[in-house]
């Protein structure tokens, strides 16, 4: 699971139930939360590899940019924080009380809603976890603040989502065009449309694993194709007992 609070007002503004723990999911909740509240001027993570910038470390998951970074390597979530104009910041290792606030809703989340719940499918966990947070944020008097998080709650500091989420919220890559007018993504070959052409060039390509590819070159959107992720396809769908057997040791533990 990944969750995501405001620091002022103890409210949870994302929460989203995954099979896996990806960068791309932290990705998803993001999106999720900003869409609704607005960006916010910072973004306190854990340390976390998918947060952190780490030095000489290659991965599909970063993007490498000798030109800004130094030989400095950028997360996927710390690239889309930049683009949205958010401060990323990263506890300190062995830090832990850093994340005593998202620790204590995680332990009460777990306690009252996941110990228990009785659901058939991830759809039905998610639909659950989105009940409890409802009540929780309009209900729930926090001992600190003493009222409602949805009380003390103001979305007025925030800022609009600006640019599109779906080309913010997403895996980014560079491929060259062949010949043929293909590229190969992980093994499998896409075939871009005729027009315009491309041989030759490079395009950017932002993926949502297992749903679209958008290709874009020189500022334009030139395609969108189906992704396939073969890894979806290999793998069999993790049952909600499997997801809740590791569900805290998993779960992304964010806040605003």
């Amino acid at each position: 699971m990944v969750g995501i609070l405001d620091d002022y007002s103890r409210a949870a503004v994302a929460g989203r139930v995954f099979p896996t723990d990806s960068s791309y999911h932290s990705l998803l909740t993001l999106r999720q939360a900003m869409e609704r509240y607005g960006r916010p001027r910072v973004l306190y993570t854990d340390n976390d590899s998918k947060f952190r910038l780490t030095r000489y470390q290659r991965s599909r998951f970063f993007i490498y940019r000798e030109e800004t970074l130094q030989g400095v390597v950028e997360t996927e979530v710390g690239r889309a924080l930049r683009e949205l104009d958010v401060q990323l910041l990263s506890h300190l290792p062995g830090n832990a009380q850093a994340k005593g606030k998202i620790e204590r809703f995680f332990r009460f989340l777990q306690e009252r809603v996941l110990d228990h719940n009785q659901a058939g499918s991830l759809e039905e966990l998610q639909a659950l976890v989105d009940h409890w947070v409802e009540e929780y944020n309009t209900r729930h008097i926090n001992r600190d603040t003493g009222c409602t998080p949805g009380e003390r709650l103001q979305p007025a500091v925030t800022r609009p989502l600006e640019g599109s989420p779906d080309d913010i919220f997403c895996l980014k890559e560079e491929r060259k065009v062949a010949k043929d007018h293909t590229f190969t993504l992980d093994g499998v070959i896409y075939t871009l449309p005729s027009e315009p052409c491309l041989v030759a060039f490079k395009v950017q390509l932002h993926i949502h694993p297992g749903e679209s590819l958008r290709v874009w070159h020189g500022g334009r959107l030139v395609a969108e194709l189906p992704h396939v992720d073969k890894g979806r396809l290999r793998d069999a769908p993790l049952t909600v007992e499997q997801v809740l057997e590791d569900i805290l040791p998993a779960t992304e533990r964010r806040s605003f």
